[in-house]
């Protein structure tokens, strides 16, 4: 899953398999309570949930298309 690479890189952890390219993270947003963080992988067409508290992917959301961008709805119940 070369797109969790993009999210140890966002969070500032060294990730060896970061260097080996082919990442396409487009976007990152964060849940309002902080606990979630939401990356958008453009060539592996998918939208990442990752669970800051435990440090890892705690949701893969595979999409038609490459996904170009997030957001978060004001509420923080929609993405």
């Amino acid at each position: 899953m070369k797109c969790l690479a993009a999210v140890y890189f966002a969070l500032g952890v060294e990730a060896a398999s970061a260097a080996s390219g082919g990442l396409s993270p487009n976007a990152l947003v964060p849940s309002r309570d902080g606990e979630s963080l939401f990356v958008s992988c453009g060539s592996a067409k998918q939208v990442l949930r990752y669970d800051t508290r435990r440090r890892k992917v705690s949701g893969v959301v595979s999409m038609p298309d490459a996904p170009l961008g997030l957001a978060m709805a004001p509420d923080g119940r929609r993405l």
